[in-house]
């Protein structure tokens, strides 16, 4: 049974980044969840080393989905400026800029 959690969890790992890479904000529950997972798993076996970095892991996931908020944040108030002075909301710039070219 704790092995099939483990899975679980890892696959909860996977389905989050899979979301992440195709710009879901789901994806930072998910993954969360899956490393909370395995901070479950830790405490159940009694092995500090998977609860420490389970935590690690699942405060990563918090730091990731704020920072990736904020950016929403940003986006969308660039967007209403631009809107607001009569001018497109993005232009082809922005694409390549968020994808880091």
């Amino acid at each position: 049974m704790i092995d099939l959690f483990g899975h679980l969890s890892y696959a909860a790992v996977f389905v989050g980044l899979l979301l992440l890479s195709r710009q879901s904000n789901a994806g930072w529950l998910v993954k969360a969840a899956g490393d909370g997972g395995w901070v479950a798993l830790g405490i159940v076996m009694g092995m500090s080393s998977i609860i420490i970095w389970g935590s690690f892991f699942v405060l990563l996931d918090l730091s990731g989905w704020l920072a990736w908020r904020q950016k929403d944040v940003k986006d969308l108030a660039l967007a209403q400026k631009r809107l607001a002075e009569g001018g497109p909301s993005t232009d082809a710039g922005d694409f390549f800029r968020s994808i880091g070219l």
